[in-house]
């Protein structure tokens, strides 16, 4: 068992069917970002990200302008 899965059972079990894959991207003190297989859409990904106030607005702005493309 790697660790990934190990703090999926400790940490984060809802009960609920476990991921196919998770990929933890970064996961220092200031922005961890995790990133998995989607579910509900064969070959889509859900981005999980944590900034504080002034980053996620950033963030916000950039994903928003994102769909102009």
């Amino acid at each position: 068992m790697d660790i990934k899965e190990e703090l999926w059972q400790k940490v984060f079990d809802f009960k609920w069917e476990r991921p196919k894959k998770v990929e933890v991207l970064s996961i220092d003190e200031t922005e961890p970002i995790a990133m998995s297989d989607c579910r509900d859409e064969g070959g889509g990904v859900e981005i999980g990200v944590v900034f504080d106030n002034q980053n996620i607005e950033v963030f916000t702005f950039f994903f928003h302008g994102l769909r102009d493309i």
